[in-house]
């Protein structure tokens, strides 16, 4: 099973009081073209200030991601005939580098617990906890001109740097999924936090990949995977209690 994820807040000048909305799809068919989703309201944090005033703070770990998951697994169980999945890979967007460590931790083990809830005494699946973003300034060009592709001269679709330019430690990539069309191609930035599961690094890098493909509102490959662009379908409103598509569908 395939999870995307974000938070998303108020925008500058809007309510103060309005809440941050949170957003979780999942695949629920082996060719992760349909996915069901959770969206929740997420109020902002509370913080003493010295002024007679208090502040708040907006809230990035989806603290009721624990219920989410387990709804959504409840709903791959009962699409699939009493069948729960073997694997979940979450892709998680709109983190901060200084949140990595922290929303990292926070919601790998509401995920963990949601499963021991849902398998009860059965074994939980691996879980790979991948961040997706494109807030930095890392630009890919192709040296060789028999490389550049289109006529912006851009790396071709599906260009991986995973060495040099990555963390000298951590297992982190920059993916350059989609087709330039005008200007430099802008790659996605992917760390991969948290990995139980046997795969190598080339398979999470070409899964990653497979995914752009399967994102049917636009007919050319896109930046990131389908389940980081299907939340952003749902994270507008939070008054849906089953919302079920599929990417197969256009409009």
């Amino acid at each position: 099973m395939v999870l995307g994820a974000d938070v998303t807040h108020p925008g500058f000048g809007e309510d103060v009081g309005k809440p941050s909305v949170a957003a979780v799809v999942a695949s629920t068919n082996e060719t992760y073209t349909e996915y069901v989703a959770e969206v929740r309201a997420q109020h902002k944090k509370v913080q003493e200030s010295t002024s007679l005033k208090k502040k708040s703070k907006t809230q990035e770990i989806i603290t009721d991601l624990g219920d989410m998951v387990l709804d959504l697994l409840e709903k791959f169980y009962t699409v699939n005939n009493k069948a729960l999945p073997t694997l979940i890979i979450f892709y998680r967007d709109g983190v901060s580098e200084g949140q990595y460590k922290e929303v990292m931790k926070m919601e790998v083990e509401a995920i963990r617990e949601a499963c021991f809830e849902a398998y009860a005494d059965k074994p939980i699946p691996p879980i790979t906890y991948i961040i997706v973003g494109k807030r930095h300034h890392i630009r890919l060009f192709a040296t060789n001109p028999a490389d550049q592709a289109g006529r912006a001269k851009n790396v071709p679709t599906g260009t991986i740097a995973d060495v040099k330019i990555t963390h000298f430690s951590e297992f982190d990539y920059y993916l350059c999924s989609h087709g330039g069309i005008q200007g430099t191609s802008h790659p996605a930035h992917y760390d991969v936090l948290h990995d139980d599961s046997t795969l190598t690094s080339d398979q999470i890098q070409l899964f990653s990949f497979y995914l752009i493909f399967l994102y049917a509102r636009c007919n050319r490959i896109v930046g990131i995977p389908t389940p980081v662009y299907c939340k952003i379908s749902f994270n507008s409103t939070i008054e849906m209690p089953y919302p079920r598509f599929s990417t197969q569908d256009r409009g």
